[in-house]
C-alpha cells in the first residue's frame, strides 16, 4: 500500500479498519497482509477510476499505480505479480523484460496460461516489434498443445529476424532468438517421434543459444535425451534425462523436470521397475499441480499400464481416461495413443473383445494416418490376441506376419498347436529383446517359453523357466504378465508351488500370482465357454468341461495329470475324453486336437 500510494500511514489504516471489522480480513499474523471484502475492493476500484478520470494531465494515471506495484513485487521477489501489474499498466518493454525472467522465462516456471493469455491480447505489429515475445508466444502456445499456432508464431518470429539481417548484422541476443526457434522446433519434433529432426534442430540450437540461456540449453539437453530414448539408446537416455533434472532444478526450470520424469517413467518400466517407474510419474504429476497440461497426459498412460500390470483395472481405466483426455488436447501428436491402447487391454481384461478391437482397429488407423508409429507394434499386438481370444485363427496369423511380432506370432504358434516352431521363435526371440535391453517384452518372452514347453510336456522344463520368470517379476510386482500369457497357467502355476522356493520367488509373491491368475480363470469361464458354445460347428456343442478337457489335452497331459488339475477322478476325465471324441467324431487325441484346432475351439 504505501509503495503504490505514497502514503505512510496505510499500515495503521488498514489496522483500524480490522479492529472495527470492517472489510478487511488479516492474512498473516505480522499483519503484512490483508485481503478486501470483495463488494469492497470493487467499490475501491470504481472510486479510483473516478478519482483519476477527473484528475488534470499531469496528475498521476491508473497506470502509473500499476507500475508502482509491479516495482514492489520485483523487488520483492515475486516476478508473476510484477508482470501482471505490468501488463496492467500496458508496459510492454517491462512485461518483457519480466516474461524473459532473468534467464529463466516465466512460463518455463509454469506460469505458461498467465504469459499466454496476456501475448493473445496483443497485436501482430507489438510482436513484430519484440522478437522475443514471438518466442515466448511459440513456447506458450506449445506448452498448451497448439502446434499449428505454435509453427505460425516461430515463422513470423523468423519473417523479423530475415527482415533485421537485410538491413544489419544481427547482435548476440538476436542470434540467440535463432537458437530458441531451433529449441522449439525440436520440441515439436519429440511429439512427432522424429528423432533425426530432433538432433538436427538440437545442435542447431545449441550452436545460436547463448551461454548463460541456461532455461533452452536444459531443454535442448533433454531433447537429445528423447532422441536417444526412440533410437533405443536408453542408457544414454537416462544419463541425459538425469543430467536434465539436475539442471532444471538448480535453475528454477519446471516443465523440463516434468518432461524429464516422464521419460525416466518410461525407461524404467521398460527395465520392469514399475515401483521407480510410478515415482516418477507421479512426481511429474504432482509438479503440473491442479491444472495440468495435455503433455501430462503421457504420465497418467504410463501409470495406467503399471496399474494393469498390477491388475488394477480400475486404476488403470481412469488413469488411461485421464490420459486420453488430456492427450486430445495435444495436436498433431500421437499422446492419446499410448491412453486408447490401455483402455483397449482393460476392455480385454474385462472379456469385452469386440469392443477392444473397435478401439484398436480405430487407433491403429489414426496412427497409419498420421505416421505416428511409436506404438503401433504394441497395439496391433494387442489386435492379435484379441483376435485369438475371439477365436478368428486365421486373421490373427495373417496380422502377426504382417507386421513381423514375434511375441504374436508365437502366440499364434501355440494356438496352431505348432508348438516347436514357437520354441525355436522364443528362444531367439528372448535373446534379441535381452540384449537390446528390452526386460518387459523378455519377460513376456520367457513367459511364453514356459507355456510352450507345458504344452510340449517338458514338464520339468516348464517349471523352471516359470521359475525364473517369477524371480525377475517379482520386484516389479508384475499380475497380468501371468493371466494373459495362457489358459493353462492356473496348472503351470499350481505345478510350481513345491519347487518355488528353490527358485527364488518369495511364496508371497507366487501366492499372489495364483490367486490373481485362479481368479480371472474363473471370471473367464462362463464367457469363454458360452462363446465357443455359440461359434461351435457341431451338431451337439461341447460343454465347458469337455473343453477344459480338450484344451488339456491340447497341452499334452496325460489322464492322470488332467484328474489332478481339475480334482476330479480318472474315470471321470475319462468319460468327458469319450464324449468329446464321438462330438468330434474321432478316436485319437491327435485327431481331436488337430480337428478341433481346424474348427476354431482351440
Amino acid at each position: 500500500c504505501a509503495a503504490v500510494t505514497g502514503q505512510a500511514a496505510s499500515g495503521e489504516m488498514l489496522a483500524g479498519l480490522e479492529r472495527a471489522n470492517l472489510f478487511v480480513v488479516a492474512l498473516d499474523d505480522r499483519r503484512r497482509w490483508y485481503r478486501y471484502h470483495h463488494l469492497f475492493a470493487e467499490l475501491l476500484r470504481q472510486r479510483l477510476q473516478q478519482t483519476m478520470g477527473q484528475a488534470g494531465a499531469d496528475s498521476m494515471r491508473v497506470e502509473d499505480l500499476h507500475i508502482r506495484a509491479s516495482q514492489w513485487y520485483e523487488a520483492h521477489g515475486r516476478e508473476l505479480d510484477a508482470f501482471q501489474q505490468a501488463t496492467l499498466a500496458h508496459d510492454i518493454a517491462r512485461a518483457e523484460r519480466l516474461v524473459e525472467g532473468q534467464g529463466m522465462p516465466l512460463h518455463f516456471r509454469g506460469a505458461i496460461r498467465p504469459v499466454l493469455h496476456w501475448l493473445e491480447t496483443l497485436p501482430a505489429t507489438v510482436l513484430d516489434a519484440y522478437p522475443s515475445l514471438w518466442l515466448a508466444f511459440a513456447s506458450t502456445l506449445l506448452g498448451v498443445g497448439q502446434v499449428t499456432r505454435t509453427e505460425e508464431a516461430l515463422a513470423a518470429a523468423e519473417s523479423v529476424l530475415h527482415a533485421q539481417e537485410a538491413e544489419r548484422a544481427l547482435h548476440v541476443k538476436e542470434l540467440d532468438l535463432i537458437g530458441r526457434i531451433a529449441a522449439i522446433r525440436a520440441t515439436i519434433a519429440a511429439g512427432r517421434q522424429q528423432a533425426d529432426v530432433m538432433i538436427a534442430q538440437s545442435r542447431r540450437a545449441l550452436d545460436y543459444l547463448l551461454p548463460d540461456n541456461l532455461a533452452f540449453r536444459t531443454a535442448t539437453h533433454w531433447k537429445l535425451g528423447y532422441a536417444y530414448h526412440l533410437e533405443g539408446n536408453l542408457t544414454a537416455a537416462k544419463q541425459a534425462y538425469q543430467d536434465a533434472i539436475v539442471r532444471s532444478q538448480a535453475s528454477g526450470n519446471a516443465i523440463f523436470t516434468i518432461m524429464s520424469h516422464i521419460g525416466l517413467g518410461d525407461i524404467y518400466q521398460v527395465e520392469t521397475q514399475l515401483r521407480l517407474a510410478a515415482e516418477h510419474f507421479n512426481s511429474a504429476i504432482e509438479l503440473y499441480g491442479e491444472q495440468p497440461l495435455p503433455s501430462a497426459g503421457e504420465a497418467f498412460s504410463g501409470l495406467a499400464q503399471i496399474y494393469y500390470e498390477w491388475n488394477d483395472l480400475d486404476a488403470a481405466q481412469r488413469h488411461a481416461e485421464q490420459g486420453l483426455q488430456l492427450g486430445r488436447q495435444w495436436e498433431n501428436s500421437d499422446s492419446p495413443v499410448h491412453s486408447q491402447w490401455m483402455l483397449a487391454r482393460v476392455q480385454l481384461a474385462q472379456g469385452k473383445v469386440s469392443a477392444a478391437l473397435s478401439q484398436l482397429a480405430q487407433t491403429s488407423a489414426f496412427m497409419l494416418k498420421a505416421n505416428f508409429f511409436r506404438h503401433l507394434d504394441d497395439v496391433t499386438a494387442t489386435q492379435v490376441w484379441a483376435l485369438l481370444l475371439q477365436g478368428n485363427l486365421p486373421d490373427a496369423a495373417a496380422l502377426a506376419a504382417s507386421r513381423e511380432l514375434p511375441l504374436s506370432q508365437a502366440r499364434v504358434y501355440l494356438a496352431q498347436g505348432d508348438i516347436d516352431r514357437a520354441l525355436v521363435l522364443l528362444e531367439a526371440t528372448h535373446a534379441t529383446l535381452h540384449a537390446k535391453g528390452r526386460l518387459d517384452e523378455s519377460l513376456q518372452a520367457m513367459v511364453l517359453q514356459a507355456v510352450a514347453l507345458y504344452m510340449a510336456g517338458r514338464v520339468e522344463e516348464a517349471l523352471v523357466r516359470l521359475g525364473q520368470t517369477l524371480v525377475l517379476a517379482e520386484a516389479g510386482g508384475y499380475i497380468r504378465l501371468f493371466i494373459d500369457a495362457s489358459p493353462i497357467m492356473p496348472q503351470l502355476l499350481a505345478r510350481l508351488q513345491p519347487e518355488a522356493t528353490q527358485r527364488g520367488a518369495t511364496s508371497a509373491y507366487l501366492h499372489s500370482v495364483q490367486a490373481a491368475v485362479a481368479a480371472a480363470a474363473q471370471r473367464a469361464v462362463p464367457a469363454t465357454s458360452a462363446h465357443v458354445t455359440t461359434r461351435q460347428p457341431l451338431p451337439e456343442p461341447l460343454s465347458p468341461r469337455e473343453i477344459e478337457v480338450l484344451q488339456l489335452i491340447a497341452a499334452g497331459r496325460k489322464n492322470r495329470e488332467i484328474a489332478d488339475d481339475l480334482v476330479v477322478s480318472l474315470n471321470t476325465v475319462r468319460y468327458h475324453t469319450k464324449n468329446l471324441y464321438g462330438k468330434l467324431g474321432v478316436n485319437k487325441r491327435t485327431q481331436a486336437v488337430a480337428k478341433a484346432q481346424a474348427m476354431g475351439l482351440l
